[in-house]
């Protein structure tokens, strides 16, 4: 648990960036990743 700097869950569009970022690394959750990349795709399709 190094993701220490950010305990609130992604609730703005900068803290997705950094939220890719911590995924990238693998570092996030895979299960509370996927939750949350697939409520921003399915609610803000690109």
């Amino acid at each position: 648990m190094r993701t220490r700097r950010r305990p609130d869950p992604v609730s703005s569009p900068r803290d997705l960036e950094a939220l890719a970022a911590h995924v990238a690394l693998g570092e996030y959750d895979r299960r509370r990743m996927r939750q949350t990349f697939r409520d921003r795709i399915g609610t803000r399709p690109s």
